[in-house]
């Protein structure tokens, strides 16, 4: 049954295309966006089921959407299985749109008639759950690439898929989402996965800060600063090193970095390898040790460099046989 919905789906998909050249015949309803008017923001997803982390992800989302969004500039449309269900989750300003099961015509509808898609379940391109879900995606992303119209899979997930769910999705996703990669922030963690993503993926990475530029004057001075009693709180180092962010909540003091790099570029540099508790339990990284000593070679020439602390720090690692 899933094999033949998927062959209705291809046909709708194809079809698709016609959307905009017969609702000039007044034969369908078709809108593209023009400059001005408000952004009409389609989201799919499997909601209105009474699945409550489906419902609170797209709750969430439009939430979200909402405060980045200007209420005049965009109008935000959620798909839902139930409209009841779900009413009372959504503020006013979003619009509930009803669908069945047999979703096909349906979603043609709702997608030709905005002009951006979002699909925001978790299981997207996966079997998990049941392949008519992923059949309901790629018909999204289908019509949308077929009517030249922006999809993009927020938080998604992507899973190994076999015979003919895999080319349905492969022809229908080809050059929407699945190429195209937004990464949010360039620390430690977006800077890994766009560096393994790239190659493959259209890779771009969002970054709120700036470039990081180190502080001149020297820290023996700032701590002498400190000393007089004029560097009452530590936010007042943002005042000095602007990528330097600091939230202080009660007793305690946050330090992250809001710049290229994240908070890596604040951080000391000190590595620990400490994997010893693993290997008994019959764990061995060092595979992966030896490729990321590959990548950031890990060395203790530059003891002329550490302070104080660090030097007596590593003294003691050397004499309690920790080979640091």
């Amino acid at each position: 049954m899933d094999r033949l919905l998927s062959y209705i789906v291809r046909v709708v998909v194809w079809l698709s295309r016609f959307a905009k050249p017969l609702s000039r015949v007044r034969l369908c309803r078709y809108e593209a966006y023009t400059k001005g008017q408000p952004l009409k923001i389609l989201l799919v997803g499997y909601n209105g089921a009474r699945n409550t982390g489906a419902d609170a992800r797209v709750v969430a989302l439009t939430q979200q959407l909402q405060q980045a969004l200007e209420a005049e500039k965009a109008e935000l449309t959620v798909m839902t299985l139930d409209k009841e269900n779900v009413a009372g989750y959504f503020s006013r300003q979003v619009h509930l749109l009803p669908f069945t099961t047999f979703f096909v015509f349906s979603l043609l509808r709702a997608c030709s008639r905005h002009h951006v898609a979002i699909l925001f379940e978790g299981s997207t391109l996966t079997p998990t759950f049941a392949d008519a879900l992923c059949v309901f995606f790629c018909e999204a992303a289908g019509i949308m690439r077929r009517q030249g119209k922006p999809c993009i899979a927020y938080g998604s997930e992507v899973g190994h898929l076999d015979g003919w769910l895999a080319r349905l999705s492969s022809d229908l996703c080809r050059d929407t989402y699945l190429k195209k990669v937004i990464i949010i922030g360039s620390g430690a963690g977006g800077a890994m996965a766009a560096r393994m993503l790239s190659g493959n993926f259209e890779v771009t990475v969002l970054e709120a800060g700036k470039a990081f530029r180190p502080l001149a004057l020297p820290l023996e001075k700032l701590a002498k600063f400190r000393k007089t009693g004029l560097y009452f709180d530590e936010r007042l180092i943002q005042l000095l090193l602007p990528a330097m962010r600091i939230d202080r909540q009660e007793e305690m003091v946050m330090v992250y970095g809001r710049g290229v790099g994240g908070t890596t570029t604040l951080a000391t540099g000190n590595a620990v390898r400490a994997d010893e508790g693993l290997k008994k339990i019959g764990i061995n990284l060092d595979e992966e040790f030896n490729e990321l000593y590959g990548e950031l070679p890990i060395t203790t020439d530059h003891q002329r460099f550490w302070s104080p602390i660090t030097k007596k720090t590593f003294q003691v690692m050397q004499e309690t046989g920790m080979d640091p």
